[in-house]
């Protein structure tokens, strides 16, 4: 398993096209489904304010495989803090991903690459996969906060999640994982 800040135009753009044929979009983008072109505008190095990370399995002889994604965006500094919102997304594909791990990667690697202290999610309550998904990569439910987000076009309650570095580190999520995390040049 290989979590990594070098993802290419190419590979966004087809992660756009995977959760559009997986009816994810309106999932992930629950608010508003963005058009290629803005998502492409958002997920960039245009975008200084936020992180993407891709997730590949690798396999001895096959290409690596592109699993899914995540990102971190809207970057503030709280006290001596610097705290940050948090999302994840995962293809369908012919063979179940470990989504978990992949999910503790990619927050390993916000904290220790990034430098980020703590992270924060936003989930509409009426997402119930995305709910018990946010409980088992590690994060604290916080809610829901009544009609703080939408859902089928509808307003609904939200769950705020979060973890802190600390609470990351003390949970040791990446001992023994056979997994590695690339920064972006390497």
């Amino acid at each position: 398993m290989i979590v990594t800040s070098a993802v290419a135009e190419e590979l966004l753009a087809e992660a756009y096209f995977r959760m559009k044929a997986d009816g994810n979009l309106p999932i992930v983008y629950y608010d508003r489904v963005p058009t290629l072109l803005e998502f492409l505008n958002v997920h960039t190095g245009q975008n200084a304010e936020r992180i993407v990370l891709g997730c590949f399995r690798e396999e001895t002889g096959k290409p690596l495989e592109f699993c899914g994604f995540g990102w971190s965006m809207n970057p503030m500094v709280v006290g001596d803090k610097r705290k940050a919102d948090c999302g994840f997304c995962f293809f369908k594909g012919p063979r179940r991903v470990d989504t978990v791990a992949f999910g503790r990667m990619m927050l390993g690697c916000f904290f220790q690459v990034f430098s980020i202290d703590a992270l924060f999610g936003m989930t509409p309550e009426d997402n119930k996969l995305a709910v018990r998904y946010i409980k088992r990569v590690g994060m604290s439910l916080h809610g829901p906060v009544p009609e703080f987000a939408s859902w089928d076009g509808k307003p609904t309650g939200a769950w705020i999640s979060h973890i802190s570095k600390e609470q990351f580190a003390e949970r040791d999520y990446l001992e023994g994982a056979k997994a590695t995390i690339i920064e972006e040049g390497q």
